[in-house]
């Protein structure tokens, strides 16, 4: 499932995606992805975006990992 890209309802996935690549290598590495789903399972905000993570956002973040889709910048 790859869901939409932009402006989740917290604000710009394309943000909290890089956000999450805290290794900046453009992709969402496995610790990467776990640390995507403890924010979402705790309703945290990701650092430095002022966001939490939607079901969506968190299911395209899955997917993006899975996938090894890039992060976009």
């Amino acid at each position: 499932i790859l869901v939409a890209l932009t402006n989740g309802s917290n604000g710009s996935f394309s943000q909290l995606a890089a956000e999450i690549d805290t290794d900046n290598d453009n992709r969402i590495g496995d610790f990467e992805v776990l640390q995507a789903i403890e924010y979402w399972r705790t309703n945290q905000e990701v650092p430095n975006t002022n966001q939490t993570i939607t079901d969506q956002e968190i299911l395209t973040l899955i997917d993006m990992w899975e996938t090894e889709t890039e992060v976009a910048a």
